[in-house]
């Protein structure tokens, strides 16, 4: 498995993988015959296995269906292969009916939809009636409510349950904002609103505190004209947020010096220049990756430089 995920970093057409995933996932069926195996143990690599795809990649599916037997005769009555099947379950369902808006979906996409989201309902019910303090399948949960649609109120009672085991947990209030996406049951507004509780609210912690500035992000990727995009960052009230967001951030975890890549990209895109260049000098050390490489990284640099002029 683990061979399968760093040949695919480096390159994603390498021809070996379809034979690493397939041995990866015949081991793993055979290894949860094996019921010594501690169940901590097999909750770990069967979550590494769901996490090298995401949600409505057919992959996730597909390799479920290959050790799907050896985890539901072997491990039942375990909340983590409830949880499996539920993550298994969504994927299936979204798979099913695809990435487009509703009006391209056909009438058997959504019936195929509606039948996979059911049992993974289900399914994560299982889980939480099993284990209430897992907070993966809140989680979970999210997402498939999301695809159900039977109220705002059902999703904020799995957040609220995922947020009391866990304030500091990202993805957790990721999922919450793709459920407030305008393109689902929110607005632009519920998205920054929702920013600012995590980032103000005393109840939240870690990185959760920085989704002030992570939610304007959120709303400009709604945005499909580019310039419309690029002109979002210079509107009133963006940059307020953003600059409160890490300034209070930086207060509350000043050992998180990496979070200064995240400051200075969302300065430069607010044109702070001066806010760019002086959050480049405290970086530690510099993740040209994170910018789009050295080349791109050095360019940014110039550019902020051009537009302060001689100092």
């Amino acid at each position: 498995m683990w061979a399968y995920r760093l040949s695919r970093n480096v390159n994603k057409d390498d021809q070996d993988l379809p034979g690493l995933l397939d041995k990866a996932t015949s081991e793993l069926a055979k290894a949860l015959e094996d019921r010594a195996m501690p169940a901590s143990e097999a909750d770990d690599i069967v979550e590494t296995m769901m996490s090298l795809f995401p949600l409505s990649d057919p992959m996730r599916w597909e390799c479920f269906q290959k050790y799907e037997s050896a985890l539901t005769n072997n491990w039942k009555g375990e909340s983590f292969a409830a949880l499996a099947k539920g993550q298994a379950y969504l994927a299936r369902a979204w798979n099913a009916r695809g990435t487009g808006y509703a009006n391209t979906v056909d009438r058997e996409s959504w019936k195929q939809f509606a039948k996979y989201l059911a049992v993974a309902a289900d399914s994560l019910e299982e889980a939480w009636r099993l284990n209430p303090r897992d907070v993966r399948i809140p989680i979970e949960m999210i997402h498939t409510e999301m695809g159900q649609g039977k109220g705002r109120e059902r999703m904020e009672t799995w957040f609220r349950r995922g947020i009391e085991l866990d304030p500091s947990n990202y993805d957790l209030c990721y999922a919450k904002i793709e459920y407030l996406r305008p393109r689902w049951y929110g607005t632009a507004k519920d998205i920054i609103d929702f920013g600012r509780e995590c980032t103000f609210n005393t109840n939240y912690a870690g990185s959760v505190r920085l989704l002030l500035a992570d939610a304007h992000l959120e709303v400009s990727r709604e945005i499909q004209d580019d310039q419309e995009r690029g002109a979002y960052w210079r509107q009133k009230g963006v940059w307020p947020d953003v600059q409160a967001t890490f300034e209070q951030f930086f207060k509350l975890y000043p050992q998180e010096v990496g979070y200064r890549h995240n400051y200075a990209r969302y300065a430069y895109r607010c044109g702070e220049w001066k806010e760019f260049l002086k959050q480049v000098r405290l970086f530690p050390t510099t993740n040209h990756v994170y910018f789009g490489g050295k080349e791109r990284f050095d360019d940014l640099v110039q550019h902020a430089k051009m537009h302060l002029g001689p100092e």
